[in-house]
């Protein structure tokens, strides 16, 4: 016997619907550099983006502030 899916949320149907809706078209969500194409894209972008954070221990763009003292570096962050 076969689960039966989760509905939907309404907020995720109403954002699928707008992204439809301004696409342009069946074309546009399916053609090669489409909507499905670009959130394939940013999915995949974004785990990565996740994935080097938890590896590296801190996110991107994370500034740190170098404090230097004779023969050893400090960090201040």
């Amino acid at each position: 016997m076969a689960k039966k899916k989760a509905p939907i949320p309404a907020a995720q149907k109403a954002l699928i619907d707008q992204l439809i809706r301004e696409s342009g078209g069946p074309q546009a969500l399916f053609d090669k550099g489409g909507l499905l194409d670009q959130l394939k894209k940013r999915f995949i972008e974004q785990a990565l983006e996740a994935e080097m954070d938890e590896h590296l221990g801190y996110p991107k763009l994370f500034c740190l502030s170098w404090k230097w003292r004779i023969g050893s570096v400090e960090l201040v962050g």
